[in-house]
């Protein structure tokens, strides 16, 4: 993909700027945005944000205070204060927080206004889009959304016989076409039941789950009676190939190679009828963040007992060079055994091999949950590190233990903004007076603003909350 951007007006009136590749990208008077408007005070440290990704991009205000204007119109701005989210009891999800107004896609030849003397023009953009029929990406200033009805088609394709039969249909055959299709699939939502996936040596009881590119069913092993859970990427984007690549890559290569007690274990992954699927050990029991809403809050030496097992798994993961990027109370799974509750780290939706990854982020599915999001990875996502899961883990063990985020979130500002502020992270001892000040130092020294001044490894947190619990 590629944006280009030019300023019209204002003191860098005459500098572009060149996007190509997918990603997170601030502007404003910090010296940590993107790009920084040195010296213009109208200007908001972190003004607004602009979210690229192969098919779409999109424009963010992040609550500036002199407003950004798209073709003239408002788009976000500083409102009211109201009541602030920092906890489960006023809120569940940070989504509650209407952004609409903040948030719009862009498109080449859009007009941004920011501050008192900056304009900008959205020069172009070209799109990666898949072709339907060879499945590669091309680039392409084709407008993603005008084509759902008939999809992208490359020059190559269109060339070919196979394509020249199917567009030689007339548009009235066409809309014929999509009507039979439209009525056949309500007649399958409404008059059958939903199919089981069928996959040899497994029995498919039933579905638990789903989200992103897969749904989650229960089943159990023909021959060893062994309850499992098997991932399978949906049908409709089995045909989609950077949908397929991230399942591959993040699904079944990662969780192949991290076979840890503290590791949902990955058993084996299979390939058939055009389908994917993996099959995963079936953990039973329930999250961190259901067992926690349940049960209230968790005594601290009891969360870090928790944690400090979870500490050995994310250890054994970023020893094999992967990073998880999504450590959050809802991926830790709670396995109650004989000897207590096991946690076991889940969901590698958004993980990546330092190594092998061929960095397939789809940024508009949230990368990361805000609230356990390290700062860094809205400034740098795809070059997140190993500091950033140990930022989420301590944010996840801060809430255990008081019920309420490391951050507090006004209605009236920018989620994403109040992860930029290095002043909004809250020491934990202000939250809850009865955690041991030995601990509190741990989680407050895993959730400094500056991965520098952070607690640099999960051995390293591992070692200190065994310490501080003693």
């Amino acid at each position: 993909m590629k944006l280009e951007i030019a300023f019209t007006e204002g003191p860098f009136s005459g500098k572009e700027i060149s996007i190509r590749e997918p990603g997170l990208f601030v502007f404003g008077r910090s010296d940590q945005a993107y790009f920084v408007f040195e010296n213009d005070l109208s200007i908001s440290r972190f003004h607004f944000l602009i979210e690229t990704s192969h098919d779409k991009v999109i424009i963010r205000d992040l609550g500036s205070l002199n407003k950004t204007f798209l073709n003239d119109i408002e788009l976000g701005g500083r409102s009211n204060q109201k009541p602030v989210i920092t906890n489960i009891s006023n809120v569940s999800n940070l989504a509650d927080i209407d952004r609409s107004a903040f948030i719009r896609e862009i498109v080449s030849g859009d007009r941004i206004r920011v501050g008192k003397f900056s304009s900008l023009l959205v020069r172009n953009i070209l799109y990666d889009l898949e072709c339907s029929q060879c499945g590669r990406l091309i680039e392409t200033d084709a407008k993603p959304g005008n084509l759902e009805n008939t999809g992208f088609v490359c020059i190559e394709c269109q060339k070919s016989k196979k394509y020249d039969d199917k567009i030689g249909q007339t548009t009235a055959e066409q809309k014929a076409a999509d009507f039979i299709e439209e009525l056949l699939n309500k007649i399958t939502i409404f008059e059958k039941p939903a199919e089981l996936p069928a996959l040899p040596g497994y029995n498919i009881e039933k579905r638990i789950g789903g989200g992103g590119n897969g749904d989650v069913y229960l089943g159990k092993s023909i021959e060893s009676g062994m309850p499992v859970a098997v991932k399978v990427i949906r049908p409709e984007i089995s045909n989609n190939r950077s949908a397929v690549e991230r399942f591959i890559d993040r699904d079944i290569n990662i969780g192949k190679q991290l076979s840890h007690e503290n590791i949902v274990r990955t058993i084996e992954s299979k390939f058939i009828n055009g389908m994917y699927f993996i099959v995963m050990e079936y953990v039973e029991g329930t999250d961190l963040s259901k067992y926690q809403k349940k049960n209230g809050r968790f005594k601290a030496e009891t969360a870090c007992e928790i944690i400090i097992q979870t500490l050995g798994g994310l250890e054994f993961m970023h020893n094999h060079n992967v990073v998880h990027r999504d450590i959050k109370p809802e991926n830790i799974l709670l396995c109650q055994t004989a000897a207590g509750l096991i946690p076991k780290i889940s969901d590698f939706g958004l993980a990546k091999n330092l190594k092998t990854s061929k960095m397939l982020t789809k940024f508009f599915e949230t990368a990361g949950t805000v609230p356990y999001m390290a700062p860094e990875q809205i400034m740098d996502f795809r070059n997140t590190t190993f500091v950033s899961d140990i930022f989420s883990l301590g944010a996840s063990l801060y809430f255990m233990c008081t019920d309420k985020y490391a951050r507090d979130y006004p209605w009236n500002k920018d989620p994403f903004n109040v992860n930029l502020d290095e002043k909004s992270i809250v020491p934990v001892e202000e939250r809850k007076a009865d955690i041991p000040p030995a601990i509190a130092r741990v989680i407050n020294a895993s959730i400094q603003y500056n991965p520098v001044n952070r607690i640099r490894t999960a051995g390293e947190m591992k070692q200190a909350l065994i310490a501080a619990i003693k």
